[in-house]
């Protein structure tokens, strides 16, 4: 089983890639569905041909380190 976070037109959403379907679920976030929250399906089957598929997570920071 594999889960993705796509582009739903005006937010991103997590789903259950099944082959070439997307099963929506509940979960706003990738860790919700990780602690095992959030799996009940919360939708019907799209085609992943038809969605922008994300990156896993969506980082609420991004820290760097300059050096020379």
């Amino acid at each position: 089983m594999r889960w993705v976070r796509f582009d739903a037109g005006d937010a991103s959403r997590i789903g259950r890639l099944d082959g070439d379907v997307v099963l929506p679920v509940a979960a706003d976030r990738i860790q919700d569905v990780i602690a095992g929250r959030g799996m009940e399906p919360a939708g019907s089957e799209l085609p992943v041909a038809d969605l922008r598929l994300l990156a896993p997570v969506s980082p609420s920071k991004v820290l760097a380190v300059g050096q020379d």
